[in-house]
C-alpha cells in the first residue's frame, strides 16, 4: 500500500446516514440475518423497483469479525443507449458489442448492515434512494421465502423515521386521525408504555397490526406520554408506517403527514479506514 493510499484512507470525511430496519419474525438471532444477506447475494435476484428500473445485489464483504456486512447494490435500466452494465459480473461495459446479458444507465450504492441490530445504513448522498432499496428487499426476500418454502418466518423492511415526524404530530393543534401498520421488535429501545404495547402484539400471536384512531367531530386524539396514540406512532417509527391527519395551527386546514417523508438522519465523521467502526458504534448507540 503506497503513501497516497494511506493518506486517502486516513482523510477525515463528513456524511449523513439514513437507515432501514430489516426484521425477520420470528428469528434465532443475528445468524439468521447474516444467513439472509448471504442467501440474497447468492440468489442474485433482479427486482423491479420502479418503472423499468431494477436493483441487483453486487457484492458482500464482512468486517469486524462479522459485526458489519458491507455490500453494494446496483440499479439499472435497459432503455438507455449508453452506460451499459454486464449483469453477470455487475461491471460497467463501454462497448456493448459481444455481450448478451446487459442492462444500462446503472447507479451503485454501498451499504452497511449490522446483524446484531438488524439495521441497514447508507450515506444520504447515495445514488439509490431508501425507498427503492426498501422495494428491492421486499421483493427479494419475498422471492427467497417462496423459493425456499419457508413458511414459519416473515421478513419486514421499514425506513427509520425521524423524531421530527413525532414532534410535528405532538405539536399539532389537533390530531384528527392516525392510520398505522406495524410489527413488533422486542430488543429495540422504547418507552415503557410503547414496550408494553409491542409485547401485547407479540403475545397475541400476531406479527403485524393495522391500527386506526379517529377523533370525534371537533375532537382531538391524545398523543401525550403513555397514550395509545403516542405508542402507535413510536412503534411505527422503526417498525412500520403512519399516516396522520392533523391541523397544525388553529384556523389552518387539515393536512396529512406520512412517516416516509421524514427519514431518520444521523451525521457522522469518518475515514475510509474507520467507516465500519463508526457505522457500527452509531447504530448500536441508537438502536441498542
Amino acid at each position: 500500500m503506497n503513501r497516497r493510499t494511506l493518506l486517502e484512507g486516513d482523510r477525515l470525511k463528513k456524511g449523513t446516514l439514513r437507515f432501514l430496519n430489516i426484521r425477520i419474525l420470528p428469528n434465532e438471532g443475528q445468524n439468521d440475518y447474516i444467513n439472509l444477506f448471504h442467501k440474497l447475494f447468492e440468489k442474485d435476484y433482479a427486482v423491479l423497483v420502479r418503472r423499468e428500473k431494477y436493483i441487483v445485489f453486487n457484492s458482500l464483504l464482512s468486517y469486524l469479525d462479522g459485526r458489519v456486512l458491507q455490500g453494494k447494490l446496483v440499479e439499472y435500466t435497459g432503455l438507455e443507449p449508453n452506460g451499459f452494465l454486464d449483469l453477470l459480473r455487475k461491471e460497467r461495459v463501454e462497448n456493448p458489442e459481444g455481450f448478451d446479458n446487459l442492462g444500462a444507465n446503472h447507479r451503485t450504492t454501498f451499504f452497511y448492515f449490522i446483524p446484531e441490530a438488524h439495521r441497514f445504513a447508507i450515506l444520504k448522498n447515495s445514488s439509490i434512494s431508501p425507498s427503492a432499496i426498501k422495494k428491492y428487499f421486499e421483493g427479494a426476500t419475498r422471492r427467497y421465502l417462496d423459493e425456499e418454502n419457508i413458511l414459519e418466518q416473515e421478513i419486514f423492511i421499514d425506513i427509520e423515521t425521524s423524531k421530527d415526524f413525532i414532534d410535528i404530530i405532538e405539536g399539532a393543534f389537533k390530531v384528527l386521525s392516525i392510520k398505522s401498520e406495524f410489527t413488533y421488535s422486542n430488543r429495540d429501545l422504547s418507552e415503557k408504555f410503547t414496550k408494553i404495547f409491542q409485547n401485547k402484539i407479540e403475545s397475541s400471536g400476531a406479527n403485524k397490526a393495522n391500527v386506526g384512531l379517529q377523533a370525534p367531530r371537533g375532537g382531538n386524539i391524545d398523543v401525550g406520554d403513555d397514550s395509545l396514540g403516542k405508542a402507535i406512532i413510536e412503534t411505527a417509527k422503526s417498525n412500520g408506517e403512519v399516516e396522520a391527519r392533523i391541523i397544525k395551527m388553529e384556523g389552518s386546514s387539515p393536512e396529512k403527514v406520512y412517516t416516509e417523508d421524514y427519514p431518520k438522519e444521523e451525521k457522522i465523521s469518518y475515514t475510509l479506514n474507520s467507516i465500519h467502526n463508526v457505522v457500527y458504534n452509531k447504530i448500536m448507540s441508537l438502536f441498542r
